[in-house]
């Protein structure tokens, strides 16, 4: 019985597993796990526990939000999957965030820019900066810390899952299930669900 409604959130657009299932902006259950490479072998057990945790059901999901990234380009394709299947078999709609957006969610509206850095590859970074209110400034862009460091508003806040590493900033592995929650709510989302890959993917011959 649905007695209220019922979002799933499914954030996969790094190496940890985050999902939640939220109601009335709060979190009824949530799991979070950095899973590296067993990302597709744990998503479907960990959504089962889920519900079982919160003593719901699939049919009482009402709604899905998803990061589209930017992030791991597997990664991004298994949550978007996971997503898409659900939508389909429970006929729900499913909504596409961006997790750069979601990680500086909690950190706007006090007077200050709000820079979100996160981990790429290559010795890359992704990053994006949002005025005060909330308005991007830039694109989401993958490139080296100078790049970043050249573009940065004076005075910004900065966070992510880079700042394990660094001191310049707030150390956040995942956003928040109810940052996203929120972007949906403000309708801060897409229907379209087009991945933010951002990087493009790049190959080499067996023997090079």
């Amino acid at each position: 019985m649905k007695q209220q409604s019922l979002s799933l959130i499914i954030d996969t657009a790094t190496d940890v597993l985050s999902l939640a299932i939220v109601a009335d902006g709060k979190i009824l259950a949530s799991f979070k796990d950095k899973v590296w490479r067993d990302m597709a072998a744990r998503i479907q057990p960990e959504l089962i526990a889920l519900l079982e945790k919160a003593k719901y059901d699939w049919a009482d999901i009402s709604a899905v939000v998803v990061n589209l990234g930017p992030g791991s380009f597997t990664s991004i394709r298994i949550g978007l999957a996971v997503a898409k299947a659900l939508g389909m078999s429970l006929n729900i709609p499913i909504y596409g965030a961006c997790g750069l957006k979601a990680l500086a969610l909690p950190y706007l509206n006090k007077g200050q820019p709000v820079g979100v850095w996160q981990q790429a590859v290559g010795g890359d970074i992704y990053f994006r900066y949002f005025s005060a209110d909330g308005t991007p400034l830039n694109d989401a862009t993958a490139a080296p810390i100078a790049n970043a460091l050249e573009t940065c508003p004076k005075g910004t806040i900065l966070v992510g899952n880079i700042f394990n590493q660094l001191e310049k900033g707030t150390y956040i592995d995942a956003a928040n299930p109810i940052d996203f929650a929120k972007l949906m709510a403000n309708e801060d989302v897409s229907t379209t669900l087009t991945p933010a890959y951002i990087r493009p993917l790049t190959y080499r011959k067996i023997g090079e």
